[in-house]
């Protein structure tokens, strides 16, 4: 079973920050992929953003990739000059 994450607080701190203010940065710059999703209470439902454990994985791990790949492009360009 997988783990969800209910809530642009919940996400934030799965992901060690503050502010869910930087989720939605990660959203918009980082292509972090969230999306709404309707919470039952009890005079209706309210739309949460949720992200489920495996995709913000996934997620992780094409950014550590991009992140050693302009590491070795910045290494490559100071070796060229």
């Amino acid at each position: 079973m997988v783990a969800y994450y209910m809530g642009a607080q919940a996400i934030a701190e799965r992901l060690g920050y503050k502010s869910t203010k930087t989720v939605m940065r990660l959203v918009e710059r980082a292509g972090l992929p969230i999306y709404l999703r309707r919470v039952p209470i009890r005079t209706g439902s309210i739309r949460k953003y949720c992200i489920s454990e495996s995709a913000l994985t996934a997620w992780e791990l094409v950014q550590g990739q991009r992140n050693v790949e302009r590491v070795r492009a910045r290494s490559a360009a100071k070796r060229e000059r």
